[in-house]
């Protein structure tokens, strides 16, 4: 029913890219559901890089798959403090990069990002607005779908931040506006300002 959160985590040579950041975000996420999960980053670094070695993604670029659900518990909507077993699944496939076409071709898509939704802060298994969104640009032909608030104002892509360059400056559109807390989306704001370039 959507009741979880997930992080897709880049692997080079077997071994996870800003992993600290992506289970900060995997543990607040589960948090703000109220999933009561015990998250170790360290075992499941050591996870993810034996799923790489054994499914043969160790000495390439592959991607793993971090799902976190509340898990087995009574039947029913309620959710009842202590009989929630949660459950946490990990896959790992090998990464095959896009082939460089030049500048995306996107549209406006037709599906919104709800700026109020608890769904917009975090990675949460209930995906289907930017799903609908990346099939409308599908359908279209073109490489993806930019998603409006409610507000009609930008938040981001199917699947990605947007950002804008002009000049010096690199702008974003802010949380509060239904774009996702990305990890990268982090470390760009932060390389930026390193560099002494205006971000917000």
């Amino acid at each position: 029913l959507g009741d979880g959160v997930f992080e897709t985590v880049l692997l080079v040579d077997g071994r996870p890219a800003f992993f600290s950041a992506h289970i900060r975000r995997m543990r607040a996420g589960a948090a703000a559901l109220g999933i009561e999960a015990h998250i170790d980053e360290d075992d499941l670094a050591a996870a993810v890089m034996e799923l790489a070695r054994r499914n043969d993604a160790a000495h390439a670029k592959a991607w793993a798959r971090l799902t976190l659900t509340r898990g087995v518990g009574p039947r029913g909507l309620a959710v009842v403090k202590g009989e929630w077993t949660p459950t946490l699944l990990i896959t790992v496939n090998r990464y095959a990069a896009p082939l460089d076409h030049g500048p995306a071709k996107v549209i406006v898509s037709k599906h919104c990002r709800n700026e109020h939704s608890l769904t917009a802060r975090w990675k949460t298994l209930n995906y289907l607005d930017n799903i609908l969104a990346k099939d409308e640009a599908t359908v279209a032909g073109v490489d993806d779908a930019i998603m409006l608030n409610t507000a009609r104002r930008v938040a981001c892509a199917s699947a990605a931040n947007v950002f804008l360059v002009r000049g010096e400056t690199i702008t974003t559109p802010p949380l509060e506006e239904g774009a996702m807390p990305g990890v990268v989306r982090a470390i760009v704001l932060e390389e930026a300002k390193k560099a002494g370039i205006e971000g917000k």
